[in-house]
């Protein structure tokens, strides 16, 4: 059950974006070229707050299975994929449909590189792409931003003191946690539209994955004197 939320396009954002889609992922591992999604929730909202939903689980082709600590963490076991699992070309069409028009959209998630590759290669493999004209918040980038190491989503729910969600490694649940994050970032300050399409690069991790079409990459360092703050990062790019 997803929170009540605020989560609306920012009224400042609403001109350039009529619709947003905060999502999240399960895999059966770390490596995109590899590894495969095994569950996508996502929940759109349009400028007047209509949503529109997707959770769905995903079937692994043969051969392709998550580590036991995976499905552990998860819950998501290969008896549930092939119970509950819809066929990988019927979910990248549905989530493609979230994308659509009439105008851009506004993604939200966090750690965005890890999803949005992932779903990059689900995406390409049944020839669909990612719109043009897009626009991207990662909620960790702005997280690490305003809040030293560390940076999970957990850590999130914790310093804006939200109780009534949880980070379950269940999609559809960080969904709802994702929102009510977002929602307390707008209420701190008032410049989540300097953070479209940038991605902080941590060094102790590097660059996961690729560059991802029309979005900016910049290092992402905490203080070496540690005071409390992370240094400035470079929004306008």
């Amino acid at each position: 059950m997803l929170p009540e939320s605020l989560c609306l396009i920012p009224p400042n954002l609403a001109e350039t974006y009529t619709h947003m889609v905060v999502l999240d992922t399960e895999t059966t591992g770390l490596n995109p070229h590899m590894d495969r999604i095994t569950e996508l929730a996502a929940i759109q909202f349009d400028k007047y707050g209509k949503k529109a939903m997707i959770d769905e689980y995903v079937l692994l082709p043969d051969g392709i299975e998550a580590p036991k600590q995976i499905q552990e963490m998860t819950g998501i076991t290969p008896e549930l994929l092939e119970n509950k699992g819809l066929p990988e070309e019927q979910v990248a069409w549905m989530f493609s449909q979230m994308l659509k028009g009439p105008g851009r959209v506004l993604i939200v998630t966090h750690n965005a590189q890890f999803d949005l590759c992932f779903i990059q290669k689900m995406l390409n493999r049944h020839g669909y792409v990612f719109p043009k004209g897009w626009g991207v918040i990662d909620t960790l980038t702005v997280f690490r931003d305003r809040k030293p190491h560390p940076n999970k989503l957990s850590d999130a729910i914790t310093f804006y003191g939200l109780n009534n969600v949880k980070n379950s490694h269940r999609a559809i649940d960080d969904v709802g946690a994702l929102c009510a994050i977002f929602d307390a970032m707008l209420r701190e300050r008032n410049d989540i539209d300097e953070y479209i399409n940038l991605i902080g690069i941590y060094a102790k991790y590097g660059l996961f994955g690729w560059k991802l079409p029309e979005l900016h990459y910049s290092g992402q360092e905490i203080n070496g004197n540690y005071d409390g703050k992370l240094p400035c990062l470079v929004k306008k790019m």
